[in-house]
């Protein structure tokens, strides 16, 4: 098989977003900064726009892990919807059983929860990614979907990723409220040719490959130049050169299994005039070979994060906040923070509010209880009485069917020793009912 013949651990260039292929370009390492410092500093709305093919959805990925337990999200790629769908999608992401399709009911369940988690010192972010797919009533939707907020802060952030079509329609007089709302809009450009060969080597590195140069000089230098140095078109060159020369048996991808695969891809430049294309010649590029990485080895993550609250600078000095790629809209000229180069600024997490715990009970609720519990026992008293006075009253009923007679029995006197009729027991005041009345029975033996 391929891998065998390459002496790969696994596929370097597939078309998933596996985050342990992110590649730290300097224009994806501006973004990744720019958008866990927005996420630090609380900005309502920011928004990526980038064309196809830049790793929008892998950066979103690796976002995604380098956010702490502080942080809770929900990751929405579904656009193609109205208002009502993406509030059901945004509830169903959260963990939310959706009930009802009722918008209103739907806000006030989103707003229930933001607040729960504002309570528990969490945020709440919200990733949108293939943005420009939406409608612009969803699109305001989105936006009144920020109005969720406290005196104090903002209880979800919202970040928008799109292709360039996302900005024609953010610019639409339409959105204006939203484009006002907008502090950071981040854009993600293509590789540059010397990053081209570092893309590649570091994708064969992450799938084990140890050994000399794969790609000729001339290959990668030719791979950059129709590429147009987009991640997603130097990943369909680098699979179809190496199927090519694991078909012929090469070890090596030259300059001409590059130029067949072009032919059989074609996968043309049509933006550009033919005489630009003539007049653009490859540069020989050398492919670095990186030592072999360890299958758990992911760039770009750390076991702790600024949102987990552990401060760990390692460099002291501090560059201009437009040099990372963080711009804020709102003040571009005078910016008020520093950025270290070694970490971002360490902010602690807002601390949870603790609950208070109940006070004791007054005595009249005690007192409450108690007599509770009292009528509860009398009750259960007052059943078995009733019990007994049902079967006293079937024995009167069968008695109702024969003749009383006089007794002529004089009736006995009434000792003042006896026991009163309050300290004897039911049975014995139905015997002597029966018995002692001054009465007897005829026609029966009782």
């Amino acid at each position: 098989m391929l891998l065998e013949y390459f002496r790969l651990r696994e596929q370097p260039f597939g078309v998933t977003p596996d985050p342990r292929f992110f590649y730290p370009s300097d224009t994806h390492r501006e973004a990744m900064a720019s958008l866990l410092y927005g996420i630090q500093s609380e900005r309502a709305f920011m928004a990526m726009v980038a064309q196809p093919g830049m790793g929008k959805t892998m950066l979103l990925f690796n976002l995604l892990e380098q956010l702490g337990s502080g942080v809770r999200t929900a990751f929405l790629f579904q656009t193609q919807c109205d208002s009502r769908e993406l509030l059901g999608y945004l509830l169903t992401d959260l963990g939310l059983k959706v009930e009802t399709r009722d918008p209103i009911q739907m806000h006030e369940q989103l707003k229930g929860e933001l607040l729960n988690e504002a309570r528990a010192g969490r945020r709440v972010v919200v990733i949108v990614d293939e943005a420009q797919n939406l409608d612009t009533s969803v699109l305001e939707t989105v936006r009144l979907l920020s109005d969720f907020e406290c005196p104090s802060r903002k209880l979800m952030q919202i970040i928008l990723a799109g292709q360039p079509q996302l900005s024609q329609k953010i610019g639409s007089p339409e959105l204006v409220q939203l484009r006002q709302r907008l502090s950071m809009i981040i854009q993600i450009k293509p590789l540059p040719a010397k990053d081209v060969a570092t893309y590649i080597a570091r994708r064969l590195q992450v799938a084990g490959y140890m050994g000399p140069a794969l790609f000729s000089p001339e290959a990668v230098g030719l791979i950059a130049a129709r590429s147009r140095g987009i991640p997603r078109i130097i990943n369909n060159y680098c699979f179809n050169a190496l199927s090519l020369a694991f078909a012929i048996k090469k070890p090596t991808v030259d300059a001409d299994l590059v130029h067949e695969v072009a032919q059989d891809l074609e996968i043309l430049d049509l933006s550009a005039d033919s005489t630009a294309a003539e007049g653009n010649v490859a540069t020989p590029i050398e492919l670095p070979v990186f030592p072999l990485e360890s299958r758990a080895a992911v760039a770009l993550r750390t076991s702790t994060h600024w949102m987990a609250g552990e401060a760990a600078a390692t460099s002291t000095r501090s560059v201009a906040p437009e040099s990372l790629g963080i711009r804020d809209l709102r003040s571009p000229a005078v910016p008020s923070y520093t950025v270290h180069t070694g970490k971002l600024p360490v902010r602690t997490a807002p601390r949870a509010i603790p609950r208070r715990q109940p006070a004791p009970p007054p005595l009249l609720t005690v007192a409450r209880r108690r007599l509770r519990a009292r009528s509860a026992r009398l009750r259960t008293a007052g059943r078995e009485v009733g019990r007994q006075l049902r079967g006293i009253s079937a024995f009167l009923v069968r008695l109702s069917g024969f003749e009383i007679a006089k007794d002529p029995s004089p009736v006995p006197k009434a000792n003042p020793d006896s026991p009163l009729p309050s300290q004897t027991s039911l049975q014995a005041i139905a015997k002597q009912a029966a018995g002692s009345s001054g009465y007897r029975t005829e026609g029966a033996n009782v």
